[in-house]
């Protein structure tokens, strides 16, 4: 009897000291676990409207979408934009595009999470060490006959629009979150200075070379929709009320 107490005793003591087995982040979800690192400088030159000197950041852990939100998880929620410049998108695999910022905003919302703030976006892409590429500091050689990284897709492959999201082997950052790089540019809830327009980051599925595009910037209105431009979403981790993350709200004019 006392033999089995004594069993009983330490199978409840090493219960008790098991780490929990739920995950920080919603599924689907990645956590970018904090700290500081070098944000920008964006844009060319101090002339460039988007250029945005580089600053210290310091940054809360949270959680960040591996894949850019795919055609077939958006329209369970709304429908893109079909123009002249937008057309049907029928894969639901690939990653919707043609998506104005109220609508990504508002597929967030509906799943508890949110848009990523500039800095969190830039912090998940390049990390504490700010590397230029979200994969590390080397450039990588784009091969269109097996595609490791989505773009020139009008040229080179005969097709245009967004890629499968997450089929980029190459773009993929050590945490495990895909196409930072390219494949589509990406909404941020963050706020051009000094306009109302929302900050876009990232390069997408049109570039013709393999370049530092981690932090590259645009700004666009909430109204605006194109074929490069996507999102994905963010979210605090479990029991964490504040928003995490800086935000930089700098630069342009």
């Amino acid at each position: 009897m006392v033999r089995w107490m004594a069993v009983l005793c330490f199978v409840t003591m090493a219960w008790a000291d098991t780490p929990s087995t739920v995950s920080p982040c919603p599924v689907g979800m990645v956590l970018v676990p904090g700290g500081q690192f070098v944000f920008g400088p964006t844009g060319e030159s101090a002339e460039d409207p988007y250029f945005l000197a580089a600053s210290s950041q310091t940054v809360a852990a949270f959680c960040m979408d591996a894949r850019e939100v795919s055609v077939g998880a958006f329209l369970a929620f709304g429908k893109p934009a079909v123009t002249g410049d937008c057309p049907p998108q029928k894969d639901g695999r690939r990653s919707v595009s043609c998506v104005s910022y109220s609508q990504a905003e508002g597929f967030c919302a509906a799943r508890g999470g949110r848009l990523p703030s500039e800095v969190e976006w830039e912090f998940a892409a390049r990390g504490v060490r700010s590397t230029s590429f979200p994969w590390g500091d080397r450039s990588v050689v784009y091969t269109p006959r097996a595609p490791n990284l989505c773009l020139l897709r009008e040229e080179r492959t005969g097709s245009q629009g967004a890629c499968v999201s997450g089929a980029s082997s190459s773009d993929r950052t050590p945490l495990g979150i895909f196409d930072l790089g390219f494949n589509l540019s990406e909404w941020t809830r963050s706020i051009l200075l000094g306009s109302s327009r929302k900050v876009i980051r990232g390069g997408n599925w049109t570039l013709r070379i393999v370049a530092p595009v981690a932090s590259q910037r645009m700004a666009r209105e909430v109204s605006y929709f194109n074929s490069v431009v996507g999102f994905r979403c963010a979210a605090n981790e479990r029991g964490k009320s504040a928003i995490a993350g800086g935000d930089a709200g700098g630069g342009g004019r």
